[in-house]
């Protein structure tokens, strides 16, 4: 993969000669990612028209905007693509897709993108302190994976030897022993992204 960055505009866009138009002529398109203050970020293609003498280019072609982010890149079959973030990626996954996808983002793009991660995480602990108040108020352990319910709040924090009730080390959510799995596979990826370890 490789991430394409500064192209912002029809001058600045990306070309790529040689492509197919219709079944037998051949033309040029270009790329860019179109900025918009409170849209968000959106990819336009322009084709040329080779049945018109000289360059002409064709109407461009959007698509629809990525609200927090957008991030052009050639990937493994050499084609342009883009990669998004948009308002329904958690904390988490917004901060994996930044840690990716960082360096293509114009500094508009950035700026929105690392203020969205910081008002999400912020969102998703306000959200898990009023799930555990709940549970505290009401006297339950509630797994945060499926729903299931048992009655008091006694669970392990961090690891257990066996499945069973835990906080897990990582994400800090509750999980039941069903889910424990995949509760402490999170766990553990969560902290390899943040440690590196």
């Amino acid at each position: 993969m490789e991430i394409l960055k500064g192209h912002t505009s029809p001058e600045t866009a990306y070309l790529v000669t040689d492509y197919p138009y219709g079944f037998r002529l051949r033309c040029n398109i270009r790329y860019w990612l179109e900025d918009h203050p409170k849209l968000g970020t959106r990819m336009v293609s322009q084709t040329s028209n080779p049945k018109r003498p000289g360059l002409v280019w064709n109407k461009p072609k959007a698509s629809t905007y990525a609200y927090v982010a957008g991030c052009l890149y050639i990937n493994g079959e050499d084609h342009v693509t883009w990669a998004t973030l948009t308002e329904y990626s958690t904390g988490e996954s917004s901060q994996a897709w930044y840690d990716t996808y960082h360096e293509g983002l114009s500094p508009a793009s950035d700026a929105r993108c690392l203020a969205w991660i910081r008002a999400k995480r912020k969102y998703e602990e306000a959200k898990a302190r009023k799930e555990i108040d709940m549970m505290q108020r009401d006297n339950k352990t509630i797994c945060q994976y499926c729903g299931k319910e048992k009655a008091g709040l006694s669970f392990y924090i961090g690891a257990s030897k066996e499945p069973a009730w835990c906080m897990i080390e990582g994400t800090g959510k509750m999980c039941c022993p069903d889910c424990y799995g995949e509760a402490t596979a999170d766990g553990q990826a969560a902290i390899h992204r943040a440690t590196g370890l």
